[in-house]
């Protein structure tokens, strides 16, 4: 028999009854509310430390090799964890990093997390230049539904000025790729920021359309204070607003972490992972403020 995760979103009495008489085993999982209401669906997974890109905005005032990162979770562990924030209600996970593709186990965490039947959403946040043709069907066929691909300029120079390194070359076949692909949905994130120009916005947005994909704008923010954020009147799709939000994220170390802009965490434990998560939805601020941690890429974006 097949497993049917059913979210409090989804229940209806005369569908269910319908669902009830096929061979089917339904579970019934109602979502994880915190403090002030929202139900929190959504687990962001930082699935390791170490990039092949440099951004200005993601790192910017510091350096860090593959030695100083931190070890990442084993797989078995990450799957452990997805699995019960599945029994508890979430419906959407996004891999990200630094640089999710850096890992040579994605294709296996993907096919593992479809296999387990309880998310509808399984996406991805990449810088696109480790996706080749063949890795991007092998995360197709795998299950994974969702994909964003950080880019900023189509411009070389400017390029090799915000992210450290020339690939943009890489990306953009990357995207290509991507896009010959029966994907639900393509992104193509771009962070504004303060000398970004509407012509610039424009230019990148002809470049989604041409290709049948979504661009979404990103205001450059700082984690040091959520106020601090780029001077311009271009309005952004991103960041978006606390109340609204409904995630949490857990680090490529173990920690889960209630909110951005916020220094609480939690370790889990491995012997009591449904308590973790938990006590991690019931500290999440009501509000985000500011976090010491300036580099993006240990926390997950």
């Amino acid at each position: 028999m097949k497993r049917l995760h059913i979210s409090n979103r989804d229940i209806n009495p005369v569908i269910l009854k319908k669902m009830g008489s096929t061979n089917h085993i339904l579970e019934y999982t109602p979502c994880l509310c915190d403090r002030y209401g929202r139900n929190i669906t959504y687990l962001r997974v930082s699935l390791t430390e170490l990039c092949n890109f440099h951004c200005i905005y993601c790192c910017p005032d510091c350096e860090m090799t593959s030695d100083e990162a931190h070890s990442a979770m084993l797989l078995p562990d990450i799957l452990r964890i997805m699995e019960t924030a599945g029994k508890l209600g979430f419906e959407k996970v996004r891999l990200t990093g630094g640089e999710p593709l850096m890992r040579k186990d994605i294709v296996e965490l993907v096919k593992k997390i479809r296999q387990s039947n309880y998310f509808r959403i399984i996406a991805m946040t990449t810088n696109g230049s480790l996706l080749t043709g063949s890795l991007a069907a092998d995360l197709c066929r795998a299950g994974l539904t969702h994909l964003t691909i950080s880019l900023n300029t189509l411009d070389r120079d400017e390029f090799r000025r915000i992210t450290g390194v020339d690939a943009l070359d890489k990306v953009i076949d990357g995207i290509a790729a991507a896009s010959m692909l029966p994907f639900k949905k393509i992104k193509i994130n771009m962070v504004v920021f303060e000398d970004t120009s509407n012509d610039k916005i424009e230019l990148m947005r002809n470049f989604c359309n041409m290709r049948g994909i979504t661009l979404q704008t990103i205001k450059e923010f700082s984690l040091s204070d959520r106020n601090v954020s780029a001077k311009t009147i271009i309005a952004t799709d991103r960041p978006s607003h606390c109340n609204g939000c409904n995630r949490i994220r857990l680090t490529s170390n173990g920690f889960l972490r209630p909110c951005l802009f916020d220094d609480a965490k939690v370790k889990v434990d491995l012997n009591g992972i449904e308590d973790s998560i938990r006590k991690a939805v019931f500290m999440k601020p009501e509000n985000g403020g500011r976090c010491e941690r300036k580099t993006l890429k240990t926390i997950g974006g």
